[in-house]
């Protein structure tokens, strides 16, 4: 497998585990329940910003969140593949 693969897989399984951490926390009205969701929701809040960009083309509030853990997954992703790159080269 090459080396995108390893970080697709590697950025999802992130992405999922700290998607089920913050959940697992509970949510309330106002945010998070607990201190650990507070912490995971800055983790996310880049890509709560890159989704402000497609707020702009009208898309239905139910693809917010799917739209926050595809944008996550992809920085993971992007982190991972550099740092599995540097680790090749070294």
């Amino acid at each position: 497998m090459n080396l995108w693969g390893k970080a697709i897989i590697a950025g999802i399984a992130i992405e999922g585990m700290l998607f089920a951490v913050m959940f697992a926390g509970g949510l309330g009205p106002c945010g998070p329940g607990s201190s650990v969701g507070w912490v995971i929701m800055i983790l996310h809040y880049p890509a709560m910003w890159a989704v402000n960009v497609f707020a702009k083309l009208n898309l239905p509030e139910s693809a917010g969140l799917p739209l926050v853990l595809v944008i996550s997954a992809a920085q993971w992703s992007s982190i991972l593949y550099v740092i599995l790159r540097w680790r090749q080269k070294r």
